[in-house]
């Protein structure tokens, strides 16, 4: 029920879901100081601001974590969706074998 190509994942069934997902994101440079991870549902958005700038290891890697419970009803969708302000504009999204990988888990557990 999750479409790789567009990113969105449709319920099968009304329930209560649960979240989870990381992203992993490299070329963080000193100007990239503004961001918004939305996971975005089709009855409520839930909106993070982030600075990637001041998140970032020493490899340049900026990573976040979040965790919902989400009531959907049957064909609601969801996705999340990263935008990052300032600076060049140019981060790459890991996920790739040997390297920490951007990713998302929805399980349904009610």
């Amino acid at each position: 029920d999750f479409n790789t190509t567009s990113g969105v994942f449709t319920a099968p069934q009304g329930g209560l879901y649960q979240v989870n997902f990381e992203i992993f994101m490299s070329g963080v440079l000193s100007g990239h100081t503004a961001g918004i991870i939305k996971l975005q549902a089709s009855n409520r958005t839930y909106q993070k601001s982030v600075n990637p700038a001041s998140d970032v290891d020493p490899s340049t890697i900026s990573t976040y974590t979040q965790s919902y419970l989400i009531d959907m009803d049957a064909s609601d969708t969801l996705s999340v969706i990263l935008t990052v302000s300032n600076g060049a504009k140019v981060i790459d999204l890991l996920g790739y074998a040997g390297i920490p990988e951007t990713s998302i888990s929805i399980i349904q557990v009610a």
